[in-house]
């Protein structure tokens, strides 16, 4: 075979960066009279597809409680963040001892849970919960009084029940008409694009025109970037995931009340985010 189409394990990228190299592949056939006129099925069956792939995508990025819930997840970080600095601040500026020593009782907690902001977004949730379980509790409730610290606890209780309360309902909605679909489209798509690479392939084995190979060539190169630069770049964003849930290294609990608030929220995982949005959405 003089020239052929490399494989490509697109289950390797994003939803995101699987739909952008599959529009790009399909511009690129299109774009070729000979390539087009020749595999004109399978190119407008892959095209087709490709943008039923794109619209189930488009609905799921845009859905309005997508928005909610990526909303209530920056107001639950910032309520975590407020508690975390007004415990830190009362542990500094308390004018009496009694008040210091319960923003240290406190503090103490916080940095037992290390609350991340590059959590996986269960556990985040989770350890939340755990930490207003301990200040509601017997052992620090009056830790909480004493620190001034009822009304950030508070909030984040509030917020915390909020957050989960549309996080439920998106996830139950992007299950019945989201994410499904958009799972069923995104494979029809990929399936089509391996269908239509196998065919040009197969007539790459005997052809002697040279018609296709510009084509061919252009999508060698494609492949090879998405290969070396983007599923390579996945591949480490995982690793370093991973590390930072075994041991974070970014703790938005401040050493001091000066510290300066972080704006990175707390990442949703699930491609991983529900698996990203059941693979929907990195991006």
């Amino acid at each position: 075979m003089k020239y052929s189409i490399d494989a490509l394990n697109l289950r390797q990228l994003t939803s995101g960066q699987s739909l952008e190299f599959l529009t790009n592949s399909v511009s690129k056939a299109q774009n070729d009279e000979k390539v087009s006129a020749k595999f004109a099925a399978h190119l407008t069956s892959l095209q087709t597809a490709v943008e039923d792939f794109d619209v189930q995508y488009r609905k799921v990025k845009a859905s309005d409680l997508t928005k909610d819930v990526e909303s209530a997840k920056s107001r639950l970080r910032k309520c975590y963040r407020a508690l975390a600095l007004s415990i830190a601040s009362a542990n500094t500026y308390s004018s009496t001892d009694a008040a210091a020593k319960s923003a240290q009782r406190l503090q103490m907690v916080l940095n037992v849970y290390k609350i991340d902001a590059k959590m996986n977004q269960l556990d985040m949730l989770n350890d939340i919960n755990n930490l207003i379980d301990d200040f509601s509790s017997d052992s620090y409730s009056s830790d909480v009084k004493a620190a001034g610290a009822e009304s950030p606890v508070k909030a984040l209780m509030h917020e915390v029940g909020v957050f989960k309360a549309l996080l439920q309902q998106r996830n139950q909605a992007m299950e019945l008409v989201g994410s499904h679909h958009l799972t069923t489209s995104r494979h029809e798509a990929e399936a089509a694009y391996r269908s239509f690479i196998r065919q040009v392939n197969a007539v790459m084995e005997t052809d002697t025109t040279k018609d296709y190979d510009t084509f061919v060539e252009a999508m060698k190169k494609d492949i090879q970037f998405m290969k070396q630069s983007v599923i390579a770049a996945n591949k480490r964003a995982k690793t370093i995931a991973q590390k930072k849930k075994e041991t974070p290294e970014d703790p938005i609990t401040p050493d001091a009340p000066t510290q300066e608030m972080d704006s990175t929220e707390f990442s949703s995982d699930s491609e991983t985010d529900n698996q990203e949005l059941a693979n929907a959405a990195s991006n």
